[in-house]
């Protein structure tokens, strides 16, 4: 092969890239909305303004890496969060997951599992016993126990999945959050946005990062 033609190869090949990217964005922008997508570009703007004034004297890259490194780990000193009226403004665009507290409404052990359910729900889900734990400790633990849940998901999310399809990146996001639940801990979410060692150039990872680890008040 010619170096020509491996140049023009390689040309095509990022010609066809960035042109199904922007295909995506397109689709996703829509599905968002002007304003949410003016707002969603504010939030990746104050996040990077965040990043820079908390991990001095790094590329931007490895601000958004150490940033998640430490989210992960609990280490942060200092939280992302959105400033309160800017947060009151995005409440009412719907950009994120609304959460709430549940605990289990039933507790009851039927000779094997320990079973539970969710206050407002009707989905059974079970505990496996631990040998040295006793049944009563985990049914009181159980009946206890206060979780987050999230309770209406966020139009930032429900545009992601316009693209589910063709962007491997959102799809193994989505999927992730589906198989976690609706429980959502951010310092999981972190931990696998780190590990995954992603572009952090991406128009999409941005927004990924700055929405899905920003500290609601």
């Amino acid at each position: 092969m010619t170096r020509t033609k491996l140049v023009l190869i390689i040309l095509v090949s990022f010609l066809t890239s960035n042109l199904v990217t922007a295909q995506q964005i397109r689709k996703f922008e829509s599905s968002l909305g002007k304003k949410r997508t003016a707002a969603i570009n504010e939030i990746v703007n104050d996040f990077e303004k965040y990043l820079d004034s908390n991990f001095l004297g790094k590329k931007l890259d490895s601000k958004y890496d150490k940033y998640l490194e430490e989210l992960s780990k609990g280490n942060l000193s200092k939280k992302w969060r959105i400033s309160p009226s800017n947060m009151t403004k995005y409440k009412k665009l719907k950009l994120f997951d609304e959460f709430g507290t549940v605990r289990a409404d039933t507790v009851w052990y039927d000779g094997e599992l320990v079973n539970y359910i969710w206050e407002n729900d009707d989905l059974i889900q079970s505990i496996v016993p631990f040998n040295d734990v006793s049944i009563d400790t985990i049914i009181d633990e159980t009946k206890n126990e206060i979780f987050t849940q999230m309770q209406v998901e966020g139009k930032f999310y429900i545009a992601l999945e316009t693209i589910y399809e063709e962007n491997s990146l959102v799809r193994g996001l989505l999927d992730s959050r589906f198989a976690q639940g609706n429980f959502y801990d951010k310092k999981w979410y972190a931990g696998e946005l780190f590990k995954a060692k992603l572009d952090y150039s991406d128009y999409f990872v941005k927004r990924i990062i700055a929405i899905g680890t920003n500290e609601f008040e």
